[in-house]
């Protein structure tokens, strides 16, 4: 905007000292500071520059009061009325600008009138020096544009915010909202496609010549590929996704502000997940059947059991690689295993315990309490370390009288 009679500008910070405040703050949220665009915006008001000066003088009897003073200030409006500031601070920490490079300028209000601007100072002038409002006198004025906030809208990527600083006080406020579910996903989307594009060639590099149509690099071979994206996770920071695009699937990790790519993994597909985990399952002589896939923090876990409901099974897949993380015997496996060592089929649980495939199992039945200690860590076959029955009090009685 065009200043017109506006010769000065007032503030009490450079510019590049509101860039610096704002490269902080951004790389404060995690994200490089030298990759963000940004425009400045002052946002201004019309204020006035008055030197004054004042000199009373009154003899009373043998009291003789005299009383002087003189300053220079700044009188701006504000909401309803007219705040005013020592001139000194803009000429020892401030900054007078007679041209506005590199930032653009917003005015915030109208001028104010030089007799309310009197008005207001000589008030100032009494409630601070005690001198009478009618012994100010002013020696000069100067109108001028008062810096009250800078305002930088910025983009980093797919992000994009305001970082305010007020230009009358300490104040910071960075507005940089995240760029929401809908936006991670179609990055996601699109960087699966780049990922499954790469290891695409590199495969055709390893296979040796491949046979190139005219139309390939007209149509690009991008066109047509099925995407999937889902989000697994997030916390103040980042999305965590799962996205498919073609035959291949990948964890990828992006930023909350911006949508850059934090990071990204190759997860094996269904059927793969499924190929190893029947391995698995043959290396442990039991059939194992897929549960459900979780995703805890960056890595993906399936949940699984065998086919007879007696162990649950947690496989954790990590940069591709799967293994078995944790074996666990079931409720149903528990109440099965005492039922069947104890010959009992109606025998019921009443507390297990499970460490080091080793299980220990409290139950009662038709022929007392059990206490029962399995070794299970064959899976499939569970074997009996030991096996002890405590009859009821009615038992013992008869014990003690038959011998």
């Amino acid at each position: 905007m065009r200043r017109s009679s506006y010769s000065y500008i007032l503030t009490r910070r450079t510019l590049e000292d509101v860039m610096e405040r704002f490269r902080r703050r951004v790389e404060g949220e995690g994200e490089p500071p030298e990759d963000a665009k940004a425009s400045v915006v002052l946002e201004a008001t019309p204020a006035l520059v008055a030197a004054w000066k004042a000199l009373y003088e009154k003899i009373a009897g043998e009291k003789h009061i005299l009383r002087a003073a003189s300053g220079i200030h700044v009188l701006f409006p504000k909401e309803d009325s007219i705040r005013i500031r020592p001139f000194s601070e803009y000429l020892l920490q401030g900054v007078i600008m007679q041209s506005e490079e590199g930032f653009d300028l917003s005015l915030l209000r109208k001028r104010i009138s030089k007799g309310a601007a009197a008005k207001a100072l000589k008030e100032f002038v009494k409630e601070s020096t005690g001198v009478p409002k009618a012994r100010v006198e002013f020696e000069g004025w100067k109108e001028v544009l008062l810096g009250v906030r800078w305002k930088i809208r910025f983009s980093l990527e797919e992000g994009s915010g305001e970082f305010l600083i007020s230009d009358l006080s300490e104040e910071e406020v960075l507005d940089w909202p995240p760029i929401g579910d809908r936006k991670a996903i179609e990055i996601a989307k699109r960087e699966a496609i780049a990922l499954a594009a790469r290891s695409k060639k590199k495969r055709r590099r390893a296979e040796g010549i491949r046979i190139i149509r005219s139309w390939d690099s007209f149509f690009g071979e991008r066109k047509g590929v099925k995407t999937r994206a889902s989000l697994l996770n997030e916390d103040e920071r980042r999305y965590l996704l799962l996205a498919r695009a073609e035959d291949k699937r990948f964890l990828i990790e992006l930023s909350k502000l911006s949508g850059r790519v934090l990071g990204h993994e190759k997860v094996p597909t269904e059927e793969e997940i499924e190929e190893i985990i029947r391995d698995e399952g043959k290396a442990l002589g039991i059939d194992i059947r897929i549960e459900k896939e979780l995703y805890k923090g960056e890595k993906l876990q399936i949940r699984a059991s065998d086919e007879k409901g007696w162990y649950s099974l947690l496989f954790v897949c990590n940069s591709e690689e799967i293994r078995l993380s944790e074996i666990r015997v079931t409720p149903t496996g528990v109440e099965e295993m005492l039922r069947l060592f104890s010959e009992d089929p109606r025998a019921k649980v009443i507390s297990h315990a499970y460490s080091k495939g080793l299980l220990k199992i409290s139950g009662e039945g038709i022929k007392g309490k059990y206490s029962l200690l399995i070794d299970v860590s064959k899976l499939g076959e569970p074997k009996l370390l030991d096996f002890r029955v405590r009859k009821g009090l009615l038992d013992r009685i008869k014990r003690i009288f038959h011998g």
